[in-house]
């Protein structure tokens, strides 16, 4: 019966599947999550209701009534527990579909506030720069027209003071010339 072993085998994987998502749905806020939470909840009960339904079919194989086994599975409640299945199926992708794309959605636009919040620190500390290089180029140039200005002053009173040096040359040259 290794086409049991199969079925128990996929039956254990979607079984784990089905409470993994369960699990990290219930610890998502939110309605988005409540829906989607409720329609995982729903495939499960039908995926268990089909089991119990499929697990009667082996029993009956393995006592030896092929025909009660395929009459558990083409049952008109095996064909409508199926539908409910495929139906809570298709739900429960298109509700995780939009709690994704909520998702999606809200880490872009939480991505474009830190990149605006960004570009207008940028442009906030560009001003702020800018502002004080004009400050220290404002204070540059009143400090080199100080400095002009005392270089000036510093040059006249050395040309005042050569100029009497050279009156007091003068005058002595004039002594001892007459000494």
């Amino acid at each position: 019966m290794r086409w049991e072993e199969h079925y128990r085998g996929a039956e254990k994987d979607l079984d784990a599947v089905l409470k993994n998502i369960g699990a990290l749905l219930d610890r998502l806020p939110g309605e988005a999550a409540e829906k989607a939470c409720v329609a995982v909840a729903s495939t499960s009960r039908y995926n268990d209701a089909l089991s119990v339904l499929e697990n009667q079919c082996f029993t009956l194989v393995q006592a030896g009534d092929p025909a009660g086994a395929m009459a558990a599975v083409m049952s008109s409640e095996y064909d409508r527990l199926k539908g409910l299945y495929a139906q809570s199926v298709a739900q429960a992708d298109a509700e995780t579909g939009r709690l994704v794309g909520n998702a999606k959605t809200q880490d872009r636009q939480f991505t474009l506030t830190i990149a605006w919040m960004v570009l207008m620190a940028a442009v906030v500390m560009s001003g702020l720069m800018v502002l004080s290089v004009s400050r220290s180029r404002g204070r540059a140039m009143a400090m080199a027209a100080e400095m002009t200005k005392d270089l000036r002053a510093s040059e006249a009173g050395t040309q005042t003071a050569l100029a009497k040096l050279a009156a007091y040359r003068a005058a002595l040259d004039e002594q001892t010339i007459i000494a």
